[in-house]
C-alpha cells in the first residue's frame, strides 16, 4: 500500500471544497434540524383590566395583546426588596431592546394610596425607563388588589409598620411572562440562572411568533 501523501492531498482543490462545505453546511443543519424545547404551558389567561399609568392616562391590559409582556409588583417607598428588583427591571429593559416594541414591561404599584401618577413618572425618570416600552400602573386600591390578587395570584399584604416603625407592605418579587394572547406562561425570580431562562424562554416565543414559516 502506497503511503497517504498528505502534501498531495493539501494541495487538491476538491479537499478544500468539500472541507468548506462540510465546515460551513453542517453548522446550519444542524440548526435546520434542531428539536427546540416544548412551548411553555399556559398556565392563566389574565382578565382585562384597567389602570392608570405613570402619564394620567387610562391604561387598559388589553391594550398590550399582540406583545409579549413582564410584570412585576412595587411600591415606591418599598424598604425591602424593590431596589434591587427595579435595578435588575433596568438590566431586563437593555437584554430585550433589541426586540423593539415586541415586548412591555408592566411594574404595578401595590402601594397606590400613596404612589400616583405623578411620582411614578418621577420615579420612571429616575429609572430611566423607555416610555414605549416599560410602563409604571396605579389606579384605586380596591382595582389594583383584585388586579393583584385575583388575577395574578400574587400576593399582597396589607399595609404595616413593624417595631422599628418601618413601613412596608408585603408582595412578590418575581417577575410574571406574560404571552402575546395574555396568558401566564411562567414566573421567575430575580436570581442571574432564573433571569437567563426567561430570556430563553421569550426568546424563543417571540421567534416562534414573528418567524415561524
Amino acid at each position: 500500500m502506497k503511503n497517504f501523501d498528505i502534501k498531495k492531498l493539501v494541495l487538491n482543490k476538491w479537499f478544500w471544497l468539500c472541507f468548506s462545505l462540510f465546515m460551513f453546511g453542517f453548522p446550519i443543519y444542524k440548526s435546520m434540524n434542531r428539536t427546540l424545547p416544548p412551548e411553555l404551558p399556559k398556565q392563566l389567561q389574565i382578565a382585562e383590566f384597567s389602570l392608570t399609568d405613570e402619564t394620567g392616562k387610562d391604561f387598559l391590559w388589553s391594550s398590550l395583546r399582540g406583545r409579549f409582556v413582564i410584570v412585576n409588583f412595587h411600591f415606591t417607598r418599598c424598604p425591602t426588596i424593590c431596589r434591587d428588583l427595579m435595578k435588575t427591571t433596568q438590566e431586563i429593559q437593555k437584554r430585550i431592546r433589541g426586540l423593539g416594541d415586541k415586548v412591555a414591561i408592566v411594574s404595578i404599584s401595590v402601594d397606590p394610596e400613596y404612589d400616583k401618577p405623578d411620582l411614578l413618572a418621577s420615579y420612571a425618570q429616575e429609572l430611566k425607563a423607555n416610555q414605549r416600552i416599560w410602563y409604571f400602573l396605579t389606579g384605586a386600591k380596591e382595582e389594583v388588589t383584585k388586579v393583584v390578587k385575583e388575577y395574578f395570584k400574587s400576593p399582597m399584604g396589607q399595609n404595616v409598620i413593624d417595631d422599628s416603625n418601618i413601613f412596608d407592605i408585603a408582595h412578590s418579587g418575581s417577575f410574571y411572562l406574560i404571552d402575546d394572547a395574555g396568558w401566564l406562561r411562567s414566573t421567575y425570580t430575580s436570581k442571574k440562572a432564573s433571569l437567563d431562562q426567561m430570556m430563553i424562554d421569550l426568546g424563543l416565543m417571540v421567534n416562534r411568533l414573528y418567524y415561524k414559516k
